[in-house]
């Protein structure tokens, strides 16, 4: 999904997952080079568990790499912010435990077509 906003074309990325059911992995690809990417994640009641986004690189999976990661330790809020420019063609991936089959994680991948 994008929006144009005040001359900039905002592309945004959402997703959901109950973790009673499976761990979270989301993958967004925005198909345009793009700048000041962030990720949030929210989950339904505090929640332990791990939190990893990974850049998936255009040029390859030896070029990929884990740009944020955090452990929520009875916690509901995880947030990631970079003034990066990824190029066309890469993938941001979030992934989220399930270590303690509790609660729902959501949020969205937001970022500016560079």
């Amino acid at each position: 999904m994008s929006k144009e906003s005040t001359g900039m074309t905002i592309m945004e990325y959402t997703f959901e997952q109950d973790l009673s059911v499976a761990a979270l992995s989301a993958t967004s690809d925005f198909g345009v080079s793009f700048k000041n990417l962030s990720v949030t994640l929210k989950a339904s009641e505090n929640i332990t568990e791990s939190v990893t986004v990974t850049l998936d690189d255009c040029l390859g999976s030896d070029k990929d790499a884990v740009i944020k990661k955090g452990n929520l330790v009875a916690l509901q809020d995880f947030y990631y912010n970079s003034d990066k420019v990824y190029n066309k063609g890469d993938e941001i991936l979030i992934e989220c435990t399930d270590a303690n089959s509790t609660g729902t994680v959501s949020g969205k991948i937001t970022a500016v077509r560079a």
